[in-house]
């Protein structure tokens, strides 16, 4: 494949991003509500790599946001998450929703 097919295949794909913070109690999960809400993008990307506390809200925001996306439909992909990211979802009963988000390191 040339370059000139990688590029256009690159812009075929419409991608914005949030970096959650490394505390993200009912503030920051305003912000990030406020940030997904005004993002119109066929992948909405979470960097999730430097969490190391994560509310119920935030945990709940982030399935919404999931649940949200699915019925546009677009997808949620989540980089590196930290283990407090994961754990947040284990910890609440919400397993199943993070599965459904796309991995990416």
């Amino acid at each position: 494949m040339s370059k000139a097919e990688d590029d256009s295949e690159d812009e075929a794909v419409d991608t914005a991003s949030i970096l959650l913070p490394a505390d993200c109690g009912l503030a920051e999960t305003e912000v990030f509500l406020d940030s997904a809400n005004e993002m119109d993008s066929d992948t909405i990307v979470i960097d999730a790599s430097s969490v190391e506390k994560m509310s119920a809200a935030c945990a709940l925001a982030v399935v919404s946001v999931v649940r949200h996306a699915a019925a546009k439909p677009a997808k949620v992909a989540v980089i590196s998450p930290a283990p407090a990211f994961v754990d947040a979802f284990s910890e609440l009963g919400l397993f199943q929703d993070l599965m459904q988000m796309e991995f990416r390191q």
